[in-house]
C-alpha cells in the first residue's frame, strides 16, 4: 500500500490495483511468491507465514501503533472525539441502529409518513456521523418531498 493509500504494489513496485475515489476499494489477486522464485533458492518452507515474519518491514508498522496516526489528520470531521465516545457511537449503531432503522422503514411502508419521519429524525439524532445518519437523511428527503405524478 502506498503512503497515500491509493495503490497496492508488488515488492518490485508493480501496481496491482489502484483506487482513485475517496472511500473506494482496490482489489487484486496476490501471488505469495511475487516473482521471488529465482532469488529464493534456499527457501524450502511449505508455510509462507515463517517467510512473511522473516521478511516483514517492522518500520512500516509504526503508524499503526501511534496514539495519533497521521491518517486521522486527513479525516478530522469523521473523528467525533475521544476513543470512549467513538466506542459508544459504534456500539449503539451496531445494536440499536439496525432496530431503529427497521422500525422507521416499517412505518414508512405502512403509510404512516409522519411517524416514519419522526423515527428517521430520531435515528439521525441517536446515531450522528454514522451510516444511519446518512441513510436517514436521504430517507427524510424522500418522505418529505411530495410525490409528483407524471401526466401524459
Amino acid at each position: 500500500m502506498s503512503r497515500s493509500g491509493t495503490s497496492g504494489r508488488t515488492p518490485h513496485g508493480k501496481v496491482l490495483a489502484e483506487q482513485k475515489e475517496y472511500g473506494g476499494l482496490a482489489i487484486a489477486e496476490v501471488d505469495p511468491f511475487g516473482g521471488r522464485e529465482g532469488g529464493d533458492w534456499s527457501n524450502s518452507q511449505d508455510d509462507m507465514r515463517a517467510r512473511i515474519l522473516r521478511e516483514r518491514r517492522t518500520e512500516a508498522y509504526g503508524a499503526l501503533t501511534e496514539a495519533h496516526p497521521p491518517a486521522l489528520d486527513k479525516i478530522p470531521d469523521l473523528v467525533p472525539g475521544p476513543v470512549e465516545e467513538i466506542v459508544r457511537i459504534v456500539r449503539a449503531a451496531t445494536t440499536d441502529g439496525h432496530r431503529e432503522r427497521a422500525r422507521a422503514e416499517r412505518l414508512a411502508a405502512a403509510g404512516e409518513t409522519s411517524r416514519a419521519i419522526e423515527a428517521f429524525e430520531a435515528l439521525r439524532s441517536n446515531h450522528p456521523r454514522t451510516w444511519f445518519d446518512r441513510y436517514a437523511e436521504q430517507r427524510l428527503r424522500d418522505l418529505e418531498e411530495p410525490a409528483t405524478e407524471e401526466t401524459p
